[in-house]
């Protein structure tokens, strides 16, 4: 019996009792991130900068029942990275810049980081946005996030 688990960078993974097989889906793989590799472990200094991205509640734009439009908002937040959360999945950044909007709603959103690779910067999914305030965010790390996937397809 087969069973189909849908995987964002891979389309669909066929599963059965003799293994996984990978069925590529090309036409949708533009539309999602491909997770390819993490950040390195790298001393503070090598983090240039980190983003997170989502969309405030408080900025959309829903006029369905006038329009038949929905107007989505997506803020773009430059942060560093702040003290040591007390859970070792969880980083804790400072914004760059003091937040206008309050973040409510950026939850779920993505957080990438620009790191010093070998001499060179280089651009990673750092993780997902769990919480934030005008002056910081939470996220999780993408390990962690990597693992509970690989979880799944490795049963």
């Amino acid at each position: 019996m087969n069973v189909d688990a849908h995987i964002p960078n891979l389309g669909v993974a066929r599963s059965s009792r003799a293994g996984i097989t990978n069925v590529f889906h090309i036409e949708l793989q533009t539309r999602f991130y491909h997770l390819k590799e993490i950040p390195p472990d790298a001393p503070n200094v090598d983090t240039l900068f980190l983003q997170v991205s989502g969309f405030p509640s408080k900025v959309q734009r829903y006029e369905l029942e006038d329009k038949n439009h929905l107007g989505l908002v997506k803020h773009k937040v430059v942060c560093r990275l702040d003290a040591q959360s007390n859970d070792h999945a969880v980083l804790r950044l400072k914004t760059h810049e003091t937040h206008t909007v309050d973040p409510d709603g950026m939850s779920g959103g993505s957080a990438f980081t620009v790191q010093v690779v070998h001499g060179q910067p280089k651009a990673f999914l750092a993780g997902v946005t769990l919480r934030g305030g005008r002056d910081h965010f939470h996220i999780l790390k993408v390990g962690y996030i990597r693992g509970f996937l690989r979880s799944i397809i490795d049963g």
